[in-house]
């Protein structure tokens, strides 16, 4: 679990995230509260890249 501030996590996330659903939704915004769930390939961090995690989930407060 990481935990931070904006722009700073959702430029993370969009630089990780290569692939999913929520993808789009995400690009809009990243509000206060907001979760996002990402899966990255088991391995080495020293193998990773932009683009290697999928995005599995992307929560706002509203929605709970």
């Amino acid at each position: 679990m990481l935990i931070g501030h904006n722009p700073g996590l959702q430029d993370l996330a969009l630089t990780l995230a290569g692939r999913g659903a929520e993808l789009d939704r995400l690009k809009q915004g990243f509000p206060t509260a907001a979760l996002v769930t990402l899966s990255i390939p088991a391995g080495s961090w020293s193998g990773r890249g932009p683009g290697d995690a999928e995005l599995v989930d992307y929560v706002l407060p509203q929605e709970l």
